[in-house]
């Protein structure tokens, strides 16, 4: 007669260890002109943006060279936030 209770215990399975992805240099190109192109402007690469200060002109063979190969914009900000003073204003009472 069968129990009620009765079961089999599951057989585990060794847990599959995902194999990581391999980079090919193309990519590999990519993360090393990112670490140049950080040192001289600010990078958005989730965006693929670069941010130029509004002076600079774009003569950089990295920054070129991710434009062209890896499609990347390239932005000139209008002004250096981190350079604007912001003053309280004078409240006069009457």
């Amino acid at each position: 007669m069968l129990k009620i209770f009765d079961i089999k215990p599951i057989a585990r399975s060794e847990p599959v260890s995902k194999s990581r992805k391999k980079r090919s240099s193309f990519d590999n190109r990519r993360y090393k002109l990112h670490q140049k192109v950080k040192d001289i402007c600010e990078l958005k690469s989730k965006q693929r943006t670069i941010i130029v200060h509004y002076a600079a002109e774009i003569s950089n063979r990295y920054i070129i060279e991710l434009q062209t190969k890896f499609h990347y914009n390239i932005q000139s900000e209008m002004f250096n936030t981190k350079e604007i003073e912001v003053i309280e204003p004078i409240i006069i009472n009457n």
